[in-house]
């Protein structure tokens, strides 16, 4: 409950001592704290260095008369609202009495009066400032206790957001656990059945690790846990591709619109990266360091399909992989016969006129080459093989960033464009940069993973010179390039 500590301040002004002696005398007592002053000056300055409750002003004083004083007061932000009760000798002619109030004055007081007079209405002011100050101090508690039960609701959501990530996450690797990896891949399937886009998945096991443990000991094998973990997740360069911890030494990975040639680029990553870290293992038999092997299914999904049925089939993938001598990996195609008769009929105009490997490599030789893609495993693919041929690569993962590097770049001699973006996609950013008189005969090369029909006349109709769709086949993708370029 709220205490007001401090007894409140009756500021009396007169210019005669025994007027203000008489007051004092008649005013004394312990809730009140009475303070005096012998001119209007002085009363302004007792006012702007303590907060009053009450004044009790003289009309009549020299210099400065009553009326000035309250005027001045009511300037004062720290004295303004503080009540001011005239104590006057005049008549009580009306003008007198109006030009008090409003000077500021709420009360008038005529010489003589009578003691209880003073006494009742001093009452009344001091009351009321009591309650005033009661208010401001419930007012402070309640939102200082607002204050502190929004930091405990802060502490209760930190607590619990704590709780879920540790609900989600493995406690000794840091990375997703199995139940985690279990909800973000039904996301994905629906996602994926949506937009009948790729999705993949890979079982990844560390070759002979009951093995390491019995070696070096489950410290140490935890340690190798960590490393294997960690390492698999800074391998992932998208934000929706998960890795996660399926078992003792087995993870998942989940790669959303990601092909048969983006899962063996991620695959040999993967091999290679582990292979990397140099984790010294006697008791392998297939190499001195840890090693791991790896089973991967692709699917589009549809109806007819189930997640149950891609972990078994990648859980058979990695089968193959440990039975064929570990240390390597395996990928099992569910693509169904329909797709694959949509995705050939959506092929059929693609034809790949046949190349010449050494006029590819002096047409493709000191080219520059803007690969549009937020599909980073493809950009990093399609960059590497490029880059080999001698062309600069410049890469944009959007249709906004990708008009962008347009402005910025003195010669861009060919565009791959993915369609299917964020931001601003492929069919916008085409229409774009065909506005523009300088880029109107600029190859763009459309890129789609769907696959469907009709894809390839909307693309052309967007701008696109030419289509091509995912898994990219690299001579019908170095047949159109020579076509172009030559």
């Amino acid at each position: 409950m709220a205490i007001i500590k401090d007894k409140p301040n009756i500021l009396i002004v007169d210019d005669k001592p025994a007027n203000i002696l008489a007051l004092e005398g008649l005013l004394e007592g312990h809730d009140r704290t009475i303070l005096k002053a012998y001119s209007g000056s002085e009363a302004l300055k007792i006012a702007a260095r303590n907060e009053l409750a009450l004044i009790l002003l003289d009309v009549q004083m020299p210099d400065m008369d009553g009326f000035e004083v309250a005027e001045l007061l009511r300037l004062s932000e720290k004295s303004m609202h503080v009540p001011i009760i005239f104590i006057t000798a005049i008549s009580t002619d009306s003008k007198n009495e109006y030009k008090g109030y409003e000077k500021g004055a709420v009360d008038y007081l005529f010489k003589p009066f009578e003691p209880y007079v003073l006494l009742n209405k001093v009452k009344v002011f001091l009351d009321l400032y009591n309650q005033k100050k009661m208010i401001e101090l419930q007012s402070k508690e309640l939102n200082q206790k607002v204050l502190e039960l929004q930091k405990a609701n802060l502490k209760i959501e930190n607590a619990n957001r704590e709780l879920e990530k540790m609900a989600l996450i493995d406690g000794l690797t840091g990375i997703p656990n199995r139940h985690h990896m279990e909800n973000l891949l039904t996301k994905e399937w629906r996602r994926s059945q949506r937009e009948a886009s790729h999705l993949s998945i890979m079982m990844i096991d560390i070759d002979y690790f009951k093995n390491f443990n019995d070696f070096y000991g489950h410290l140490v094998g935890d340690e190798c846990l960590k490393r294997i973990a960690q390492t698999l997740e800074k391998t992932m360069r998208r934000p929706y591709d998960y890795v996660a911890r399926y078992g003792g030494e087995e993870f998942l990975a989940m790669l959303p619109s990601t092909d048969q040639e983006g899962c063996y680029f991620m695959a040999e990553r993967f091999l290679n990266v582990i292979q990397e870290l140099k984790i010294p293992h006697e008791k392998s038999s297939i190499a001195s360091h840890v090693t791991i092997s790896i089973g991967a299914a692709i699917i589009v999904p549809n109806f007819d399909s189930s997640i149950t049925q891609l972990i078994e089939k990648a859980d058979q993938a990695l089968y193959e992989a440990k039975n064929n001598g570990r240390n390597q990996y395996k990928i099992i195609n569910l693509l169904t016969e329909d797709q694959v008769k949509e995705k050939n009929s959506c092929l059929e105009d693609d034809k790949a006129i046949p190349i010449n490997p050494h006029e590819i490599n002096s047409i493709l030789n000191n080219k520059t080459i803007l690969l549009v893609d937020d599909d980073m495993v493809c950009l990093y693919a399609l960059s590497s093989i490029l880059s080999e041929k001698g062309v600069n690569v410049i890469k944009a993962e959007n249709g906004r960033d990708a008009i962008e590097v347009l402005r910025n770049s003195d010669i861009i001699d060919l565009i791959f464009m993915d369609m299917m973006m964020p931001e601003m996609d492929g069919y916008v950013a085409c229409k774009k940069i065909r506005e523009q008189k300088e880029y109107q005969n600029l190859p763009i090369i459309a890129l789609t993973s769907k696959a469907l029909k009709g894809d390839r006349d909307k693309c052309i109709n967007a701008g696109a010179s030419d289509y091509l769709s995912k898994p990219l086949d690299m001579d019908r993708l170095f047949s159109m390039i020579q076509n172009w370029l030559k």
